[in-house]
C-alpha cells in the first residue's frame, strides 16, 4: 500500500486550516491566563493552580465528550467548542475592558474555559476518520501532532511578544477573532450523518461503561491502553519534570531549560513529521511502537551515565521523538481497529489515560525524585519501559502463533 498523504482530502484541509487559527488561540490563551494569574499574585502556587485549572478538567470532562461525540453531529460540535472558547477569551476581554479582574473571577474564568478546551479532544479524535478514512489516518494524525507541537512552541512565543508590544487586553481578542474563524472556516466541513445504532437512551456515564468492556473486550486494545498508561510514566513524565531535572543535572539556568524544551520540542515535530509519512498497516504500525520502546530505553539510560548538556540535549530530543511515534502509533491503531459507533468511547478512554498519566506520574516520579535521586528515577522508568517492550512483544508472539496455527 503506498503512502497517501491527507492532504490530498479537501475537507482536510480545510479541517487543517481551521486547526491552525484554533490550536495557536489555544496555546495563546493558556500561556495568557498564566501570565494573569503571575501578574496578579506573583506567586508560583497560584500559575500552578492556574495550570490545574486548565487541565483537570479534561479528566471528567473528556470521557463525557467521549459519548457526547457518539451521538452528535461531528461538524456542528467542532463549530460550538471552537466558538465556545471565543466566547470565554471574548468575556475575558469585555470584563477587563472595563474593571481589572479579581483574582476569584479570573480562576473562575480559567476553570470555565478549560472545561471547553477539554471537550475539543474526543471530538477532534473522532472526526478525523471520517474526513479522511482510514487509507490516509497515519498521515493525519500526524500532521495533527506536527502542528500541535509546532503551535505549543511558537504560541507562546508569539505571546510574549505581543504583550510587550501591546496588552493583555489586545491578546484576549486576539485568541477570540482566532478562535472565531476556526469555527467560520470549519462551516465548511461536510455533515456526517450519526450511526444508526448510536446510543441514546442510556445516561453518558452508562455509555462510557459500555466503552470501557468494548476496550477490555479486545486484547490489543486493553494491552494499548495498559501501555499508554505505564509509558506516561516514563518519557512523557520526564517532559514535565524537565524544569527540574535542568535545575539538578545541568547548570539550572533558564539557557540550560529553554534548550532542553526547544530539544524536546523540535524532537516532537520531527515524529509527528514521521508518522505523517507512514501507510495504515497495523504491523508496521506495532513494530514502530516497540521500537519507540525499546530505543526510549537506550536514550534514558544515556541520561543517567553522562551529564553533558550536549548529550542531554539530545537525548531529550531524541526521547521526544519516541514518545510522539508511541502516542501518535497508538492513536491511529485504536482508530483503525475501533468500530464507528463506539469510537468516541473508546478514544476518550485513552485520551483520559494518555492525559492524566504524565500528570500523575510527575506527581510519583517527582516526589520519588525528592526523597532519592533522579538516577533512581530513571531507573524506574527504564523499568516501566521495559515491562511494556515484553508486553508488547508477547502480543506480537501470540498473534503470530495463532496466524501459523
Amino acid at each position: 500500500m503506498s503512502h497517501t498523504s491527507a492532504l490530498e482530502v479537501p475537507e482536510f484541509r480545510v479541517y487543517m486550516v481551521a486547526a491552525v487559527f484554533g490550536t495557536m488561540a489555544i496555546w495563546m490563551a493558556r500561556f495568557l491566563y498564566g501570565w494573569m494569574v503571575w501578574q496578579y499574585t506573583e506567586s508560583p502556587f497560584w500559575v500552578g493552580v492556574a495550570s490545574a485549572g486548565l487541565l483537570l478538567p479534561s479528566l471528567i470532562v473528556t470521557p463525557i465528550f467521549g459519548v457526547v461525540s457518539d451521538r452528535i453531529n461531528l461538524k456542528h460540535g467542532i463549530i460550538s467548542w471552537q466558538f465556545g472558547q471565543g466566547l470565554i477569551t471574548g468575556v475575558t476581554a469585555i470584563i477587563l475592558a472595563f474593571n481589572p479582574l479579581s483574582l476569584p473571577l479570573l480562576m473562575a474564568l480559567i476553570v470555565t474555559f478549560g472545561i471547553v478546551a477539554s471537550a475539543g479532544s474526543p471530538l477532534r479524535l473522532t472526526i478525523l476518520p471520517k474526513l479522511v478514512g482510514k487509507n490516509r489516518l497515519s498521515s493525519a494524525v500526524g500532521y495533527g501532532a506536527i502542528l500541535f507541537n509546532t503551535s505549543r512552541v511558537i504560541a507562546p512565543a508569539l505571546s510574549a511578544w505581543f504583550l510587550a508590544s501591546f496588552s493583555e487586553l489586545s491578546l484576549l481578542w486576539l485568541c477570540t477573532i482566532a478562535f472565531s474563524v476556526a469555527a467560520l472556516i470549519n462551516l465548511n466541513l461536510p455533515n456526517f450523518r450519526q450511526p444508526t445504532d448510536k446510543p441514546n437512551a442510556m445516561p453518558w456515564y452508562s455509555e462510557f461503561v459500555v466503552g470501557v468492556k468494548v476496550s477490555w473486550h479486545s486484547p490489543f486494545v486493553r494491552i494499548l491502553i495498559l501501555l499508554t498508561l505505564l509509558n506516561s510514566f516514563t518519557g512523557r513524565t520526564l517532559m514535565e519534570l524537565l524544569p527540574a531535572f535542568s535545575g539538578s543535572i545541568t547548570q539550572g539556568t533558564a539557557a540550560d531549560l529553554a534548550t532542553l524544551i526547544a530539544c524536546a520540542g523540535v524532537g516532537s515535530i520531527v515524529g509527528g513529521i514521521f508518522m505523517s509519512r507512514q501507510r495504515n498497516e497495523i504491523g508496521r504500525l506495532k513494530n514502530i511502537l516497540l521500537a519507540s520502546l525499546i530505543l526510549s530505553i537506550v536514550f534514558i539510560v544515556i541520561l543517567l551515565i553522562t551529564h553533558s548538556l550536549l548529550i542531554i540535549a539530545i537525548s531529550i530530543g531524541f526521547i521526544s521523538l519516541l514518545m510522539t511515534l508511541f502516542g501518535t502509533g497508538s492513536q491511529i491503531i485504536l482508530q483503525i481497529q475501533t468500530d464507528e459507533s463506539t469510537r468516541g468511547r473508546v478514544m476518550s478512554l485513552w485520551l483520559t489515560i494518555a492525559i492524566a498519566g504524565p500528570a500523575v506520574g510527575a506527581f510519583v516520579m517527582g516526589w520519588i525524585t525528592e526523597i532519592s535521586s533522579f538516577n533512581v528515577t530513571f531507573i524506574l522508568m527504564v523499568t516501566l519501559s521495559a515491562i511494556c517492550c515484553f508486553l508488547l512483544m508477547s502480543h506480537q508472539h501470540k498473534v503470530a502463533k495463532k496466524n501459523l496455527s
